[in-house]
């Protein structure tokens, strides 16, 4: 069973309940309607909206592109792996990656 320890809203919720002097966590049985796990949760280096570098290859050379983070961006970043190799967040970061792997 999930306990209030693994939940993402912990620490709020410990604040909720000490000013109501309850502790429901500890209650046998009892299942927050609002646990989520924590463990399924990603806390992202930078919010959706904001302004990334891509390193692309562009008729055979390597470029770097500026793009704006949105869902789109999201999901192929982070399911493609791309953050870190061809995807960093500031110029200076792609552009050492891009002599370095030119090397």
């Amino acid at each position: 069973m999930a306990s209030c320890n693994e939940c993402l809203h912990k620490e709020a919720c410990n604040h909720w309940l000490q000013k109501d002097n309850k502790h429901l966590g500890a209650v046998e049985g009892f299942i927050c309607e609002h646990f989520k796990d924590r463990s399924k949760f990603v806390e992202l280096p930078c919010k959706i909206g904001e302004y990334l570098y891509r390193i692309k290859t562009v008729r055979g050379k390597k470029i770097i592109t500026e793009t704006q983070l949105n869902q789109n961006t999201f999901w192929r970043i982070v399911f493609g792996r791309e953050y870190g190799k061809t995807v960093f967040l500031t110029r200076k970061e792609a552009e050492r990656a891009l002599k370095e792997n030119s090397k």
